[in-house]
């Protein structure tokens, strides 16, 4: 019924069904995010006595088309993000990925070998 990249009871793909249970992060935009490896950062707002509200996946205005790691790094100087993504269902399963004014504007695949990629650093 599923395979590793589309649930054929829903018909969504995988990366659109992420539990968002690993980590929160807060991006440069404000945006407030439920993360998770394996999908989209799931977007939540929360309201004036502080209860979380959802909002749905966000998905960078369209340009973010698959998964993201659940700890990506801001700079708060210039307002980027970083993160990678790893998938084996991919062609191109590890890339790095930057995000401006919410929008995702590069995209490095680079080879890297089979495992679980957690977590990356910049310098």
């Amino acid at each position: 019924l599923c395979t590793l990249t589309e649930n054929k009871l829903t018909g969504l793909r995988v990366f659109e069904m992420s539990t968002a249970n690993t980590a929160i992060a807060l991006t440069p935009e404000g945006k407030l995010w439920a993360l998770n490896e394996a999908g989209l950062p799931f977007r939540f707002q929360l309201d004036e006595v502080g209860c979380p509200t959802s909002i749905g996946f966000d998905t960078l205005e369209g340009t973010l088309k698959g998964n993201m790691s659940a700890h990506p790094k801001f700079d708060k100087r210039t307002g980027e993000t970083f993160f990678h993504a790893s998938s084996a269902a991919s062609e191109s399963p590890f890339c790095v990925c930057r995000i401006i004014d919410g929008v995702l504007t590069d995209r490095v695949e680079l080879p890297m070998h089979a495992g679980f990629h957690h977590d990356l650093f910049i310098t």
